[in-house]
């Protein structure tokens, strides 16, 4: 349960680096921010994060991924904390909206862009974590909900079926 809300904070800061990178250096230092790193790589981010698409409709990207990952993060705590299961199923919802719209944005950089930003592909992969851990945890709790409940004790097998004709014998 925990490990969803680690990774969904592990995107908060992802897409905050993001938007750190781009506001005060434009990637000048690459996408790691890091003097020194060869900025050939770092072009990708560059490129991705200035072109029409970082924004829709005015609200750029990373804004938009750190909502994703804050709701993300509130959903599975409140979960965690409540035991409500709408909660949990309303994280799961967002985790696969959030991978569908992964996909299309980097399909957008594959298509449109021409250019990949490292950063947004690992922010990608991060929302399938989060969807591949959200689809495990629901397979297994189905699983235990659909499991038989036992009311009585086990029924007796081999000689053991035979104890209540003890008496007879």
């Amino acid at each position: 349960r925990l490990a969803i809300v680690a990774v969904a904070l592990f995107g908060i800061l992802l897409v905050t680096h993001i938007a750190l990178q781009q506001s005060v250096n434009e990637f000048a230092f690459g996408c790691s921010g890091v003097a020194g790193e060869m900025t050939d790589s770092a072009s990708g981010c560059a490129d991705v994060t200035s072109s029409q698409w970082s924004t829709l409709f005015g609200i750029p990207q990373t804004t938009l991924g750190l909502i994703f990952y804050v709701l993300m993060a509130v959903l599975r705590l409140g979960y965690v904390v409540q035991r409500d299961d709408r909660l949990r199923l309303a994280a799961l919802a967002l985790a696969g909206v959030g991978v569908a719209y992964s996909a299309w944005l980097v399909a957008v950089q594959a298509t449109q862009i021409g250019s990949f930003c490292a950063l947004c592909v690992g922010s990608a992969a991060t929302t399938l974590v989060l969807l591949v851990l959200h689809v495990t945890e629901h397979r297994r709790l189905r699983g235990v909900a659909d499991a038989p409940v036992r009311t009585s004790r086990p029924e007796p097998t081999g000689l053991g079926a035979l104890r209540p004709y003890a008496p007879l014998l």
